[in-house]
C-alpha cells in the first residue's frame, strides 16, 4: 500500500545516507588516507536504508550511490562520463553489488514482517475460533465475534441477522443503530459438497444501486452459519471493493447468468485470500461445527 508518509521518511534516509557515506568516502580518498578506492562504504547505507524501509529504497540508495560516486570521485568530476574503462567497470560492479544488498538488505525486512503479520492473524483466528467454542449460545458469543472482526481485520461493519417468529433480528452489530448497509454488490460464501474448499461467489443486483447510494463503493460479505445442516443466520460485513477479491470467485448477475472470473493457474493459498474474508470463513465454519447449541431456532435471514 503507498503511504506518502513513509515514502517521505524513506527519502530524506536515502539522501542522508548517501551524503554520510559521500563525506566519508572523500575522507578516505583524500591525500591524508589516500584510499585509491573507497566505494564500497557506500554500501553500508545501502544496507541500513534497505533494511529499515524495504527493497524499493534500498535500490533507489545504491543508484544514488553509484551516480554520487561517479559525480565526485572519477574522472572527470561532475561528469556521468568515466574517462577510465576500468573504473566504468568497477562502477558497474558496485550497482550490481548494491542493489543485489539492497535486495538481500530489504528481503530480512520483508520475512519478519511477514512473520509478524501471519503470528497476529493466527492469534486473531485461534481466538475467534475459542470464543465460538466456548461460548453456550450464538447470543453469548455475537457480540464478541462482531468487535473482534472490526478490530482484527479491518471491515468497515460487521453484524449478526437471524430471523425469528417471522422478522429479521440483528443478534449484534458493530453500528447500533444505524442503518443496515445496501449495496449492489454482495460476496458469498458457497460451500461445495465433498472435501471441495468453499469459494466466495459474487452477485450483482442493479435494482441495489439505486438504493445504495453513498455506499455504492463498499460491498457486502455474507457468510451462512450453519448447525447440523441447518441455517441459523447470516454473519455479514461492509468492505471497500478495492480492497481485493479472492482468487477464486464467479460472478452471477441479478438474471442468475454466471459469469466466472479468469481463473489463475497459480493455485489459490490463503495468504492471497483477504485476512478479513478469512477469518469470516473461520467462523462460518466453527458455527458450523459446532452444533444445535448454537441457536435453537434454526431460520435465517
Amino acid at each position: 500500500m503507498f503511504e506518502p508518509q513513509r515514502v517521505l521518511v524513506a527519502a530524506v534516509a536515502t539522501v542522508a545516507g548517501v551524503a554520510a557515506a559521500s563525506v566519508v568516502v572523500a575522507a578516505l580518498e583524500s591525500p591524508l588516507v589516500a584510499i585509491a578506492d573507497a566505494s564500497p562504504v557506500y554500501l553500508v547505507s545501502v544496507v541500513l536504508v534497505g533494511s529499515r524501509f524495504g527493497m524499493w529504497a534500498g535500490i533507489a540508495t545504491a543508484i544514488a550511490s553509484f551516480l554520487t560516486y561517479d559525480l565526485l570521485f572519477t574522472e572527470p568530476r561532475f561528469s556521468l562520463i568515466v574517462a577510465d574503462p576500468r573504473e566504468l567497470l568497477d562502477l558497474v560492479l558496485f550497482l550490481f553489488l548494491a542493489v543485489v544488498v539492497g535486495r538481500l538488505s530489504a528481503l530480512g525486512l520483508e520475512r519478519a514482517a511477514e512473520a509478524t503479520r501471519r503470528a497476529s492473524e493466527s492469534n486473531a483466528l485461534f481466538a475467534m475460533s475459542r470464543i465460538l467454542a466456548i461460548a453456550p449460545d450464538l447470543e453469548a458469543a455475537a457480540v464478541e465475534i462482531v468487535e473482534r472482526l472490526v478490530r482484527e481485520t479491518g471491515l468497515d461493519r460487521v453484524w449478526i441477522a437471524v430471523l425469528r417468529t417471522g422478522q429479521t433480528t440483528i443478534l449484534a452489530d458493530s453500528e447500533p443503530g444505524q442503518p443496515i448497509p445496501v449495496s449492489a454488490f454482495t460476496t458469498s460464501l458457497v460451500r461445495t459438497p465433498g472435501d471441495a474448499p468453499a469459494k466466495w461467489v459474487r452477485s450483482h443486483d442493479p435494482k441495489a444501486a439505486g438504493a445504495a447510494s453513498s455506499e455504492t463503493r463498499s460491498e457486502i460479505l455474507r457468510v451462512r452459519m450453519e448447525a447440523d445442516g441447518a441455517l441459523i443466520g447470516a454473519l455479514k460485513a461492509t468492505r471497500v471493493r478495492a480492497s481485493g477479491q479472492p482468487p477464486r470467485e464467479t460472478t452471477v448477475t441479478s438474471c442468475g447468468e454466471k459469469r466466472p472470473r479468469p481463473k489463475s493457474p497459480v493455485r489459490a493459498t490463503p495468504s492471497r485470500v483477504p485476512f478479513s474474508m478469512r477469518c469470516l470463513t473461520t467462523c462460518g465454519r466453527r458455527w458450523r461445527a459446532s452444533g444445535q447449541r448454537r441457536v435453537r431456532s434454526p431460520t435465517l435471514m
